[in-house]
């Protein structure tokens, strides 16, 4: 399953509803050039989500894409102790890529990945790491949703995805 294709209005909109029921939503954010590197943001309000466009359509000077996950993402969640790490190390498929996230970041700071891997021992590394340096914050745990080709799948996951064009060039915008 791919994320639905939307038109650029369409996506904002969605991301607005699925906020105002759920009271958040992930979004990816590619920028199309070369070197182009994904963020991740948590959005917890519908002005994020127009935030979240615009930001698109200036930082992607070559224009991006825009992904929206309505639930399903770091399902683990929680404050970072024991029973946190304890949940984590049970939830974790052995082999598959996880992420754990810094859930106090929102937008428009992007979403803070604080340990990955695909490896017993880079899971406890990092989960000793989180219990030295993030004790006491609210983190999430699972796949990133770019991690497997099956994520939507095996999560049951609602996705949509625009295009976002680059912005004019400056000659055009200074005859508009």
């Amino acid at each position: 399953m791919q994320p639905r294709q939307a038109g650029e209005r369409e996506f904002v909109l969605e991301l607005e509803r699925w906020i105002a029921s759920a009271g958040e939503a992930l979004a990816d954010l590619f920028p199309h050039h070369s070197g182009g590197v994904a963020r991740q943001y948590l959005l917890k309000s519908a002005e994020d989500a127009g935030a979240l466009f615009n930001l698109a359509r200036t930082d992607g000077t070559n224009g991006a894409t825009l992904t929206g996950f309505r639930n399903g993402y770091y399902p683990l969640r929680g404050l970072v102790d024991e029973s946190f790490v304890a949940r984590a190390r049970a939830a974790w498929p052995s082999g598959r890529w996880y992420h754990i996230v810094d859930l106090t970041r929102c937008f428009p700071e992007d979403l803070k990945s604080i340990g990955s891997g695909n490896t017993a021992e880079e899971l406890e590394a990092d989960l000793a790491a989180l219990l030295t340096e993030h004790r006491g914050r609210w983190a999430g745990f699972g796949e990133h949703p770019f991690d497997s080709e099956d994520w939507l799948d095996r999560h049951g996951v609602e996705a949509i995805e625009t295009k976002v064009a680059p912005p004019p060039p400056e000659s055009q915008q200074a005859e508009g």
